[in-house]
Order: C-alpha cells, then sequence, then structure tokens
C-alpha cells in the first residue's frame, strides 16, 4: 500500500501511526491464509453474471456487453469470461467474509458496489485491449499523411485487472492490480480486498474532515452573522437617539423662539390691543413644540386625524369598495 507524504492533507496514515490502517494490513495478512480455500467456489452474483455477458453481444473492443441490467461490473471479452468469473467469485467470498454489503447499482449506470462503514466503494474487473492502427497508402509514392488509408483494430490481451473508480486525491492509495509478469490478480485478492477497506476508510475520514470543516464554517458564519446584528442593531439605536436629540433640540429652539418673540412683540407694542390673540399664538407655539419633543407627552392635534381624511377621501372616490350596514 502507498502513502502521501504530506501529513496536512492526508486521511490515511503509515501503519506505524494509524490505528486502523494497522487494522487494515492486518486484515491482508489474514486473508491471504484463509481466501485459498474460496478460490474455486463460484459466487452465485457472479455465475449469474457471467449468464448474462455469455448471452451478451459484444461491442467494437470485443468486451461482453450484457443485455439485462444487475450484472456485476466485468468488461472482458469472451475468451477471458470464465477466468474473470472465477476471479470475481473470490473477490466477492472474500469482501462477504468480513460482513460487507455488495450490491449492483444502476443509475446512472451499472457499477458494482461495497458498503463498508456506510460508504460505497464502486470496483470492476476489466480486461486491456490494445488498439493496433494500420495505415495502408492510397498513391505510390504517398505525400503526405492525408495520402493513408487508416484501420483500426482492437485485439484482446487476455490481461486482467481489478480497478477501485472512487476518485481519492489526498492519499496515493493503490486502486489498480493487474496481471504482470510475475503475478496474477487471482493471487492478489486479499491486497485488492485490503486496498478496498483502505478506500472505504479514506472517504469515510473525507466525509468526516468535511463535515468537520463545514460545521466549522457554519459557526464562523454564524458569529459573523451575530456581529452583523449587533453592529446593526447598535447603528439602529445611534440613529434613534439622535433623531430624538435632533427633536428635542427643535423643541426647545422653538420655546426660545417663542419667549423671544413675545418679549419682542411686547417691547415693541406694550399697549396691544388684543393679549388673547398673542397668548393663543404661544400655546399653539407650544403645543408643537411639545408634538416634537420625544421628552413631553403629545398633545392632541388635528394632523393627527390624516388617516381619517384618507379613508374619507377614498369612500368618495370609489363608493363601491365600501358596503354600508
Amino acid at each position: 500500500m502507498r502513502y502521501t507524504s504530506d501529513p496536512k492533507k492526508r486521511a490515511l496514515g503509515k501503519p506505524s501511526d494509524d490505528p486502523e490502517v494497522a487494522q487494515i494490513e492486518e486484515l491482508r495478512k489474514r486473508l491471504s491464509q484463509s481466501l485459498s480455500s474460496e478460490s474455486s467456489k463460484e459466487h452465485p452474483l457472479a455465475k449469474k453474471s457471467e449468464s448474462a455477458l455469455a448471452k451478451g453481444k459484444t461491442n467494437e473492443r470485443h468486451i461482453l456487453e450484457p443485455r439485462l441490467p444487475g450484472v456485476l461490473n466485468i468488461r472482458v471479452t469472451r475468451e477471458s469470461l470464465d477466468r474473470a468469473t472465477r476471479i470475481f467469485s473470490a473477490l466477492l467470498f472474500g469482501l462477504q467474509s468480513e460482513g460487507w454489503l455488495i450490491t449492483v447499482k444502476v443509475e446512472p449506470h451499472e457499477r458494482t458496489c461495497v458498503q463498508i462503514d456506510g460508504q460505497d466503494v464502486f470496483f470492476r474487473l476489466e480486461e486491456t485491449v490494445k488498439q493496433v492502427v494500420t495505415k495502408k497508402p492510397r498513391r505510390d509514392p504517398p505525400l503526405s499523411s492525408w495520402d493513408y488509408d487508416r484501420t483500426v483494430a482492437y485485439v484482446a490481451t487476455g490481461e486482467l485487472a481489478v480497478v477501485i473508480e472512487n476518485y481519492i486525491w489526498r492519499d496515493q492509495v493503490r486502486k489498480t492490480w493487474r496481471d504482470g509478469k510475475h503475478q496474477r490478480v487471482e493471487d492478489l485478492i486479499p491486497d485488492i480486498i485490503a486496498g478496498i477497506r483502505l478506500v472505504a476508510l479514506a472517504e469515510r475520514r473525507y466525509a468526516e474532515q468535511q463535515k468537520a470543516e463545514e460545521n466549522a464554517r457554519q459557526q464562523r458564519l454564524q458569529r459573523i452573522a451575530t456581529l452583523q446584528q449587533q453592529i446593526q442593531d447598535e447603528q439602529k439605536r445611534i440613529r434613534h437617539l439622535l433623531k430624538e436629540v435632533s427633536r428635542w433640540n427643535r423643541a426647545n429652539t422653538i420655546r426660545a423662539f417663542v419667549e423671544a418673540a413675545c418679549k419682542i412683540r411686547q417691547a415693541q407694542n406694550p399697549d396691544i390691543s388684543n393679549p388673547l390673540e398673542t397668548e393663543f399664538w404661544r400655546k399653539w407655539v407650544l403645543e408643537q413644540a411639545d408634538r416634537i419633543d420625544p421628552l413631553r407627552e403629545n398633545p392632541p392635534s388635528v394632523l393627527d386625524r390624516q388617516e381619517e381624511l384618507a379613508g374619507l377621501i377614498r369612500r368618495e372616490q370609489r363608493p363601491w369598495e365600501f358596503t354600508d350596514n
């Protein structure tokens, strides 16, 4: 197994410092001894898939395609189907021996899935098909690449590989096991199962990290929203205070104006014929000051009936909207 060297980004540690990874390494060692007796058995799901693939057609790359859904993700030629079935059977038996659920998901396309610790790990078995390109000249001698007819043929190699389809970007986890010069996929079943388990562990830790990061982000956003609301509330209180102070100043200015006006009028015309007129004006102005002053009781005024006036006007203009009882 491979592990990333960047401890800030990786989700998986080395077996020496990560207990769960060490358990997976022990799992690989244990399976290398216990799976040998299962290698000759055929798993029911693999047998069903083999039958469906055997009845299917091949595509241009000679890969079998089943006619019915619910088939294991096996992409091989007809010549390699029997061996692929045996490999998949051993793999399924090994996965099920650990109590893991295996399903075939058909949306958005057919994928073989094993669920471990609530995480879906997708995998497939495929055969390498080589592309052989043949060029035949159209003229003799050819003068450019356009003077060739290009023919593409596909040749099956019989080389099989098990591939984990999950995208793992933070950790250098092995996801492909293929036939080599000195090994075959059948001999790597314990390594494959351990690799699948390792991918599930990485996926789970990625999900946990993402959840923790999202929780931290939500907490930061909540602190921002709280601070923003506190600032807005304080600004609102300050605006209200300044408005009240402004009204209070205006009211006192009006009162000072009244007293000054009355003194000037009295000084200019001490024999005023109608002092009640002056007193009425003084009382009216002081009432307007009290209506402005936030610290005084608001005396009644005809201005308080503006909504009543608007209602009377609407009643006259649109009488059909009103019904008399």
